[in-house]
């Protein structure tokens, strides 16, 4: 009884690590495409997934020390994905800025 309790404490780790390794690069590809509704609802997905797997990991010094890490790790990736997306931002913001000036250009010539 004890060993199928470990065993799907096990299965059930490996199936979150899985789904956090699919949602990193599912993350990783609509922030490349600048597809922001999807991203939304990716991460949206995400956070239910996570929801429920913390409502169901039970307490002990051990599992405490590798909730952390996996934290942290996911707490880092969107960190990188946060970066991506401040500099698409300033990018765009650079072109709306130009787009402007070049309306006000030809406003002047009318």
């Amino acid at each position: 009884m004890l060993f199928l309790a470990y065993y799907n404490k096990i299965m059930n780790s490996l199936d979150i690590l899985s789904s956090m390794k699919e949602f990193s690069e599912k993350i990783q590809s609509l922030v490349a495409e600048a597809d922001w509704d999807l991203l939304n609802t990716v991460l949206t997905e995400r956070q239910q997934v996570l929801e429920q797997f913390f409502s169901s990991v039970e307490s002990s010094e051990e599992s405490d020390l590798e909730l952390i890490s996996f934290i942290e790790q996911i707490q880092a990736k969107d960190d990188l994905f946060l970066s991506s997306i401040q500099s698409q931002k300033g990018a765009l913001e650079k072109q709306r800025l130009i787009l402007k000036k070049g309306r006000q250009s030809v406003k002047a010539y009318q």
